[in-house]
């Protein structure tokens, strides 16, 4: 029941990740998407594309601030940027595969990954942050009060007060209440 949960909960997190959190972000991502074979399409014609990338990896997530800056990150921390036109290859200094991304701004961006990964784009470069757990980071989004949050596979949720990370250690399982909801506009 708790790997049926947890799946769950990945699945939700996905598709949110995918079409965004608010009908701010959902407009410049609604033509765009990760593919469930893990590659970056873009809407054509009413019609999914794939999109010419500079890399063979596959990619886990896409998060676009507007139509013309935004982050996809995916196997062995694989970051591109998107600036209007293309996709472009971005280096980081990190080994594991990133599983979320999320801006708050052109100057700030978190993305998150296997084995604890955090990093933090500063609106020049991604860098490592310490991470308070060594636990598969599987969603990264902001919260109404300021900062980030982050949902780790265990269910361990982390939250971001300045510069230091709190750690919320998971709900046990009886006191969990699952809900979804899908709003439709005409």
């Amino acid at each position: 029941m708790k790997k049926l949960i947890i799946s769950f909960l990945i699945v939700i997190a996905t598709i949110i990740a995918v079409w965004g959190q608010d009908s701010a972000s959902v407009l410049p991502k609604a033509e765009w998407r990760v593919s469930t074979n893990g590659k970056i399409e873009r809407l054509v014609n009413e019609n999914w594309e794939a999109a010419s990338v500079p890399t063979s990896q596959t990619f886990s997530s896409l998060y676009l601030l507007s139509v013309d800056f935004g982050w996809a990150v995916g196997k062995n921390s694989t970051i591109l940027r998107w600036d209007g036109e293309q996709w472009s290859e971005v280096l980081v200094f990190a080994n594991e595969d990133l599983n979320s991304v999320f801006l708050l701004s052109r100057e700030e961006g978190w993305a998150v990954g296997n084995k604890g990964t955090i990093l933090r784009w500063n609106g020049i470069s991604w860098e490592e942050e310490v991470s308070p757990i060594t636990e598969n980071l599987v969603r990264v989004e902001a919260i109404p009060t300021g900062g980030v949050q982050i949902f780790a596979e265990n269910g361990v949720v982390l939250h971001r007060f300045g510069k230091n990370w709190q750690v919320q250690p998971a709900a046990p399982l009886s006191s969990v209440k699952l809900s979804a909801s899908a709003k439709h506009d005409e």
